[in-house]
């Protein structure tokens, strides 16, 4: 194959983003969720993966710089829950791949050292599952809901927009 073939070739390959967000919980089952300044949902604690960057090595920035290191010190990156492929939507350039991690479990009093940055976050707090629902987009809902039964049933799930793909 030449070199130019080569690059048409791979010019043609999908464009993805991925996205990671981390399963956090505190001892009532409330789940961690951060509310951003550049939109009116509410979403995980997480954010983009880089260019070059492991989702994981991903994830740990993000929670060190949404929560603070000491924090995302007690909230290690676990195994992987969920993959949604989430399609381009208006102001998305391509579609996404959101990965949802198991970061275990938070005191909620641990909460008040948390570090967030002002000029990305105006807060982050536990939830119940059913205020998530409503603070949540409706497909960043359906993952967390895909994510929990992950987490309970010791799986990976696959999701399409936040429908589970081959249940």
């Amino acid at each position: 194959m030449s070199d130019n073939m080569t690059m048409r070739w791979y010019t043609a390959l999908a464009n993805v983003t991925s996205a990671v967000g981390g399963l956090i919980l505190d001892q009532h089952q409330n789940v961690l969720l951060a509310e951003p300044r550049y939109k009116p949902t509410w979403v995980f604690v997480g954010g983009t993966v880089e260019a070059d960057e492991a989702p994981t090595a991903a994830l740990a920035r993000e929670m060190s710089e949404e929560l603070g290191a000491l924090l995302a010190q007690r909230t290690p990156v676990g195994r992987l829950l969920v993959t949604d492929w989430v399609p381009r939507r208006p102001g998305w350039d391509r579609p996404m791949h959101h990965l949802v991690f198991d970061c275990g479990q938070l005191d909620v009093r641990n909460l008040a050292s948390a570090s967030v940055p002002a000029r990305e976050l105006t807060c982050v707090r536990f939830v119940t599952i059913r205020d998530a629902r409503v603070l949540m987009e409706p497909h960043e809902s359906r993952r967390l809901e895909l994510a929990l039964r992950a987490q309970r049933l010791g799986v990976h799930i696959y999701a399409e927009d936040g429908f589970p793909q081959g249940d």
